[in-house]
């Protein structure tokens, strides 16, 4: 993950973090399955089904231990962990070693007023807590190398998290991934179906809603696939970049008025996925959904 992308990721987590409810993580625990409500991930502790996907080193035999943390925290770090395998991923088990280590470590050096989840503090500030409690403790800061490695995977859990606690609709998320996220509308066999999307590449922010909404609406309809919403955002991206420099475009270019743009942009392009009557519903079995009225938001919109 380069600079860049990780630090919208952080952005991201931390716009969602406020409306996660923490009533979820009650659900998310009763998914984890029994032999994987561990205390302790070991060689000896994992059930044989689960070992195939912790990458490990010589630490392994001694297992990383989770009981330094709160109850709650150690429930989220499970079913992170268990959530990551299901989607076919591998655990680097070091990487989580640290990490478990040093959240305990932040835990002790705070004496009972740090959080007990992970989503009680944005990614930033549990990396300063890290360092702060490292060097009290040694006098030295934390290598960068053992900072990336876990701000890359304390990114990883707390995504996953706020993705299945997030109580709002799915479409308003400035990222949205199928693989995380099953209520996304996907066709059958979809070759793009483990890439995600960003929309905060959009920085006009009725044109980032708005074409959510269009691409919400696309996919729950079947007029698009996943690989046109790729598309759609790079094309858009493109047209709102050239904003500034309307003036550039030629005589009567929408940007000399803001809401003729807003209405014809909403009427042309927002209003496109509207299926005929005659059309052909969704195949059975995808993941797609009728689409839903239309919003009254939308329906002011005039040119002035």
């Amino acid at each position: 993950m380069t600079g860049r992308r990780e630090a919208a990721t952080i952005g991201w987590v931390e716009a969602a973090r406020g409306g996660c409810d923490p009533r979820a993580l009650e659900d998310l625990w009763a998914n984890v399955p029994e032999p994987m409500r561990l205390s302790r991930f070991a060689e000896w502790s994992v059930p044989p089904q689960f070992a195939g996907a912790f990458c490990h080193d010589g630490t392994w035999r001694a297992g990383v231990d989770l009981s330094p943390l709160p109850e709650p925290m150690r429930r989220e770090v499970v079913w992170c962990v268990f959530r990551i395998i299901e989607l076919g991923g591998k655990i680097p088990t070091p990487g989580l070693s640290m990490l478990v280590r040093r959240l305990g470590e932040v835990i002790a050096d705070r004496a009972g007023r740090a959080p007990a989840s992970l989503l009680g503090l944005p990614v930033p500030e549990w990396c300063q807590q890290i360092q702060r409690a490292v060097h009290r403790r040694s006098g030295r800061l934390p290598a960068a190398t053992t900072m990336t490695t876990i701000r890359r995977l304390l990114t990883r859990m707390m995504r996953l998290l706020v993705t299945a606690s997030d109580t709002g609709p799915w479409w308003q998320r400035d990222h949205w991934n199928p693989v995380e996220d099953n209520r996304i509308p996907l066709r059958d066999h979809e070759p793009m179906g483990r890439y995600s999307v960003r929309f905060d590449r959009i920085g006009t922010r009725w044109l980032r809603r708005g074409l959510q909404w269009h691409c919400k609406v696309g996919l729950d309809t079947g007029v698009l696939s996943w690989s046109t919403v790729h598309r759609r955002i790079v094309a858009v991206g493109e047209f709102d970049g050239s904003w500034p420099v309307a003036g550039s475009m030629g005589r009567g270019w929408p940007m000399t008025r803001p809401g003729c743009a807003r209405s014809c942009w909403i009427s042309s392009v927002i209003c496109a996925p509207v299926r005929s009557p005659g059309a052909a519903a969704p195949a059975s079995g995808c993941r797609r959904r009728r689409c839903s009225a239309w919003p009254a938001m939308w329906s002011s919109s005039t040119c002035s």
